[in-house]
């Protein structure tokens, strides 16, 4: 009979209870049983290898259709949770099968990174992904909630000739804050081509997305209308209007509009008028020109001159900088020196000056204006002069005015002029009223007609009558006479009314018969 230590063995250890075959060789085995290859295949490996899914896991996934690396492309965040909520609240017998919220995140995890990889134009490096799991699960979380924020950048502005290259800015702007379709940023529609010397990994992660987006496709054709609408609505009553009126394509609308405001003639215009603005730009008092307004104007020149392929260096812009600032504070041309010396680029030059200025200048006192009668000169659109809006203008100045864009915008002005409106509406009151006041003098100076001292009494008016009825006789017996010698013994019949010629008929003193 053996001994109770040698009948009772001792426990195994718990690290010698687990095979010795390790976890990879495990899912290798199990992909060959399922006969995995491609990406069927690379899935299975990062579910089951390296998140230790479980076997009924990816199997359950198989079943819903998720069973290699391009199903997971573009699965909304949101809907991975709910399906997996939902596969995990049912019985085992209907398919169910739980997923914990571990393993619902990781899933989420992988499916961004491809989505996001693919969208860049990059391949789905799975070694990168295994090696930032935990990053890539914070990354996808918080895109999500940044993608159901609304954009906080405000439409931009109708369509200014004079502001093209802040306009399109500002539209670029808007359409990067915007989300289009296929997941990139809605600027992929009118994006430009990129420098063929710039390299591909070099870009930001937004700038790939936006061009690695097709430009075909039905996704394409949706946010490009949503892009002319856009536009369409911007440019509408504007002269940009006209040169995409019969345009159907956002991003042909758009390369319309550059066409033809950056042309060879409106590019060497620009040009011009960005080195004119260098030349003539001065920083002396910071009570008349602000030391901002300064560095401002310099740096949009720079902006276009660079966006038009002449570029200043920063070596140039330092000196123009130093040059152009003429303050003859003693305190500012010894920070001018020092600036001089220690920065080498406009930015940085920029900010320290700025610094010393409101150091310097807490209190400016502001110049008082002064009235130059030399600098009034005369303005004329299309002959009209436009000098005075505020004077009285015919029409057939304002025909002139309406037969061009500029004069058009000089006449909304005058139009929309509200204390233009009341000063004729106050001199047409005015016309009224003398009106009505001279009317009322004239009935005031009218005689009346007991105080006229021509009427007649009633003597002067019997002698009158007598006199009227008399020759009134006298003409009647006349006229019988030469009837009677006329008619040569013919009878002349009379009317039973009628007055015989021996009648009398009597006058008053106006020859009216009694």
């Amino acid at each position: 009979m053996s001994t109770g230590s040698e009948t009772e063995e001792a426990p195994p250890s718990p690290l010698l209870a687990i095979p010795a075959q390790p976890l990879l060789q495990t899912w290798e085995e199990e992909a060959d049983a399922l006969n995995l290859h491609g990406d069927h295949r690379l899935l299975f490996s990062v579910l089951r290898g390296f998140h230790e899914f479980s076997l009924d896991q990816c199997q359950t996934l198989r079943n819903e259709g998720y069973s290699s690396l391009a199903h997971l492309y573009n699965w909304r965040h949101d809907s991975i949770r709910k399906l997996l909520e939902t596969i995990s609240n049912r019985p085992v017998t209907r398919g169910g099968r739980h997923f914990g919220d571990r393993k619902i995140k990781e899933l989420q995890a992988l499916t961004w990174f491809l989505t996001d990889r693919r969208q860049r134009g990059l391949s789905p490096d799975l070694d990168l992904y295994c090696q930032n799991a935990d990053n890539y699960i914070a990354l996808a979380e918080m895109d999500s909630l940044v993608s159901k924020k609304e954009s906080i950048i405000t439409k931009p502005e109708k369509f200014k000739y004079n502001e093209w290259n802040q306009w399109e800015e500002s539209v670029y702007l808007y359409l990067n804050s915007i989300t289009s379709s296929c997941g990139a940023p809605l600027s992929y529609v009118i994006r430009k081509d990129l420098d063929p010397n710039v390299e591909w990994d070099s870009l930001d992660s937004q700038v790939q997305k936006i061009h690695a987006a097709p430009l075909e496709g039905y996704m394409f054709n949706l946010d490009s209308k949503q892009v002319l609408a856009l536009l369409k609505d911007l440019c509408i009553n504007t002269g940009a209007e006209t040169w995409f009126r019969n345009i159907k394509c956002g991003r042909r609308a758009m390369v319309a509009l550059q066409r033809h405001y950056d042309g060879p003639d409106e590019r060497h215009r620009r040009i011009e008028e960005a080195r004119a603005k260098i030349s003539q730009t001065f920083y002396k008092h910071e009570g008349t020109f602000t030391f901002e307004k300064f560095a401002t104007i310099l740096q949009d020149a720079f902006a276009i001159l660079a966006k038009y392929g002449e570029p200043v260096y920063e070596r140039e812009k330092l000196k123009l900088l130093f040059t152009k600032s003429l303050n003859t504070h003693p305190d500012f041309r010894q920070e001018i020196n020092i600036c001089r010396q220690h920065y080498r680029t406009f930015e940085e030059a920029i900010t320290y000056m700025k610094t010393v200025v409101s150091r310097l200048f807490l209190e400016a006192p502001k110049a008082k204006p002064r009235r130059n009668i030399g600098s009034v000169v005369t303005k004329e659109v299309n002959g009209v002069d436009i000098s005075d809006l505020t004077r009285w203008y015919d029409s057939t100045e304002i025909k002139k005015l309406n037969e061009s864009q500029a004069g058009r915008r000089v006449l909304s002005k005058i139009m929309g002029d509200k204390k233009r409106h009341q000063r004729h509406k106050d001199k047409i009151d005015k016309l009224k009223s003398n009106k009505r006041r001279r009317v009322k003098s004239v009935k005031s100076t009218t005689p009346k007609p007991h105080d006229d001292k021509s009427v007649l009494s009633e003597q002067d008016k019997r002698v009158v009558a007598a006199v009227i009825t008399g020759m009134n006789k006298s003409m009647n017996n006349s006229t019988a006479a030469n009837t009677a010698g006329s008619m040569s013994g013919r009878v002349i019949r009379t009317n039973r009314n009628s007055v015989s010629a021996d009648s009398v008929v009597t006058y008053d003193h106006l020859g009216n018969p009694l």
